[in-house]
């Protein structure tokens, strides 16, 4: 496995949505529902973070 780098995250007042978790990375954003691959998840970000950059 890379190198592992945190990311700020932003708390809102915002109600929660419908499916439970927003990331934000760049422009995009991925929404996880609950039952989520962690290991598919933690590549999207990683490769949305190399595409921002």
């Amino acid at each position: 496995m890379g190198s592992v780098a945190f990311a700020p995250v932003r708390v809102t007042a915002e109600r929660p949505t419908a499916v439970g978790l927003e990331v934000v990375v760049g422009g995009a954003v991925v929404r996880v529902v609950r039952g989520f691959d962690d290991d598919l998840l933690r590549r999207v970000v990683a490769t949305l973070g190399q595409a921002s950059c």
